[in-house]
């Protein structure tokens, strides 16, 4: 289950499916199988199911998550939130206690299922990019304390080095940062299966 905001269901990339096309084929070359599975359906490759929701904050997600783990029974999930709770410095300082809610809930869901979690991509600097990216920088540093305390079968997956010149705008990678995004969720999970 791919799960997250809009960078997760794809936004700047041309073809809408962002990294989950290059890690299904990264995936499947090396001989896994592979089903994506989710409630939305975006993009142009093999299999366009996910939980991306466009604008959503980590507290949102939970919102909805216990039904969703429940209707796709995920055995894998691919966590990258966190970028819609960095917009203000008071919401960026929750936000690892909104993270470690989130583990809960999957772990309460789905105690058996493997949970990668995003270190988040970085911003262009735009706008409030440079702003955005200290948040994006603290926020990330707290990342693996939460992953830990959360259990065994929480992994951190590093995906803050796509910024800058892999952006398609201010927050979205473009398809270069995507195909960086997928060979870094293809490595750690070749890493475990």
């Amino acid at each position: 289950m791919p799960l997250g905001d809009s960078i997760t269901m794809g936004a700047g990339s041309r073809r809408g499916d962002g990294y989950r096309a290059g890690l299904y084929r990264v995936l499947t070359r090396s001989g896994l199988r592979v089903d994506f599975v989710g409630s939305q359906h975006d993009g142009g490759g093999p299999d366009p199911d996910h939980e991306g929701h466009s604008g959503w904050t980590m507290s949102r997600l939970g919102e909805h998550l216990d039904g969703w783990l429940s209707r796709s029974r995920p055995d894998v999930i691919l966590l990258h939130a966190g970028t819609n709770d960095l917009r203000t410095s008071t919401a960026a300082a929750r936000a690892p206690q909104r993270l470690a809610r989130l583990l809960l809930t999957i772990s309460r869901g789905r105690p058996n299922a493997e949970v990668y979690v995003a270190k988040i991509v970085g911003n262009a600097d735009r706008g409030d990019g440079r702003i955005r990216q200290e948040r994006a920088d603290a926020y990330n540093a707290l990342v693996p304390g939460v992953v830990a305390a959360a259990g065994t079968h929480f992994h951190v997956v590093d995906l803050s080095a796509v910024r800058d010149r892999d952006m398609a705008d201010k927050l979205h990678p473009n398809d270069a940062g995507y195909a960086r995004m997928a060979a870094a969720w293809g490595t750690a999970l070749l890493a475990q299966f």
